[in-house]
């Protein structure tokens, strides 16, 4: 019966069944591209994700730690591909004068940069105007003091010292927010915005200029992009790399923190 039935169908209802037929099939298509396109944003989620960061790890150093003992304990985990110190400190102040006027700013941070930095971590620092290396102005502390490549700029170190310095170039810190983030803080707690007035200096000129001010050391680190195509298991993993380092500090801009320091 069911087959003289479906004889009958054919014959009579021809167009409607195709209809129906192929609505089924657009209708499994449909779902079949959908679950194709989650399964591929899935898989890509990951590497568009971290595609962007500059630094995956910033390490500070914590009390009595030894920097360089830091610097070699990163280094030799696994999986980090390059590693370079960075250290801080405080000025009170940048004085430049120009065109017969002087500017003076308030507080600020001086950073020292070792060789090679700009090229290890391209995302965090760009060339705006003259040298991208030597003695570098942040953008806005550029516009405050009116100062460009060639002017000098006199660095306040507190107790009344200070250090005069010629600028070699202007630059953008795209990653500011993250690059002067406090270490180990709780989200809630960290700056609500970065300094504005910021001079980068080459390593071995930046303990020349600061000596004797307290100086903080931070190691940063690009790691090997290995990571799980899901971002939850992303972050597992790279969540567990960081604990490796707990006897340090680690602070996750991508909001976590752990005991060493490290953006992923």
């Amino acid at each position: 019966m069911w087959l003289t039935w479906l004889q009958g169908l054919v014959a009579h209802r021809r167009g409607r069944l195709l209809a129906t037929a192929l609505g089924a099939a657009a209708g499994v298509a449909l779902l079949a591209s959908i679950g194709a396109f989650l399964s591929s944003t899935t898989a890509t989620m990951t590497t568009r994700a971290i595609a962007g960061v500059p630094v995956d790890w910033q390490v500070e150093a914590q009390g009595a730690s030894n920097p360089a003992a830091v610097l070699a304990t990163i280094r030799g985990q696994p999986g980090v591909r390059r590693a370079l110190p960075v250290q801080f400190a405080t000025t009170t102040g940048l004085t430049a004068t120009t065109a017969g006027s002087t500017q003076q700013t308030g507080s600020g941070k001086v950073l020292g940069l070792p060789p090679g930095y700009t090229a290890a971590f391209p995302g965090e620092v760009r060339v705006l105007a003259g040298a991208g290396s030597g003695v570098v102005l942040a953008q806005q502390t550029a516009a405050n003091l009116h100062a460009g490549p060639g002017d000098t700029v006199t660095i306040g170190l507190g107790g009344g010292r200070a250090a005069k310095v010629k600028v070699d170039g202007v630059v953008d810190l795209p990653a500011a927010d993250s690059l002067f983030q406090k270490v180990g803080a709780p989200p809630g707690a960290q700056p609500q915005a970065p300094p504005d007035n910021v001079i980068l200096l080459p390593a071995a000129r930046f303990h020349a200029v600061v000596r004797g001010v307290p100086i903080v050391t931070q190691v940063h680190a690009r790691l090997a992009h290995d990571l799980p195509a899901g971002p939850t298991a992303a972050f597992t993993a790279a969540t567990g790399r960081a604990r490796v380092l707990q006897p340090q500090s680690i602070h996750s801009p991508a909001n976590g923190t752990d005991a060493l320091g490290a953006r992923r």
